[in-house]
């Protein structure tokens, strides 16, 4: 029974302590919040500044980009690996 108040209590405080959090930090978890929505990513330097009431401003991305993306691009190449075994040649065969 003992035991069962002291794992209460720490429930109850740690719970305090992040309604405390997020009613004090409001305004910025609701900058966070819309800047996910019109950017998707943030980097550190953003979330740095929406902490400190500066909106992140990005270039328009309407235009084609020579900056290289961290994402690789997706699709075939067209070419063969060379280490990829060869094709058997056999087809599906449907209600086999």
């Amino acid at each position: 029974r003992i035991i069962d108040q002291e794992v209460r209590k720490l429930i109850e405080d740690g719970e305090a302590s992040a309604k405390e959090i997020l009613s004090t930090y409001h305004d910025q978890w609701e900058a966070i919040a819309q800047a996910l929505l019109e950017f998707e990513t943030l980097t550190g330097d953003e979330l740095r500044a929406l902490m400190d009431g500066v909106q992140p401003v990005r270039p328009d991305d309407s235009g084609p980009s020579n900056k290289a993306s961290g994402v690789p691009s997706a699709g075939k190449s067209g070419k063969k690996r060379p280490d990829a075994p060869p094709e058997a040649g056999l087809e599906p065969q449907p209600g086999s």
